[in-house]
């Protein structure tokens, strides 16, 4: 879940913490993603700095491919994960 909610973020732009579970309180994607749970602010950033590395591979990948259903693609700036 926390993957799902993470990488839905970076391709909305939205990379803080505690913008990521607010957006799990008033977005309807967010809580669809997060199966309506709310993860506290301070387990999305522990879990981002766990899994990091792996969190970064993942992007690329998940980009590398598109996503044709939300025209997302390379070559159209895709955001980039924030350093910890």
């Amino acid at each position: 879940m926390m993957l799902r909610v993470l990488l839905y973020g970076y391709c909305r732009g939205v990379a803080s913490s505690r913008k990521i579970e607010q957006a799990t309180y008033e977005d309807v994607a967010f809580r669809f993603l997060s199966a309506d749970t709310h993860p506290d602010h301070d387990t999305i950033a522990a879990f981002r700095k766990c899994h990091l590395e792996a969190l970064a591979g993942r992007f690329v990948q998940v980009f590398a491919e598109g996503d044709s259903r939300t025209g997302l693609w390379p070559d159209q700036g895709a955001a980039r994960i924030p350093s910890v």
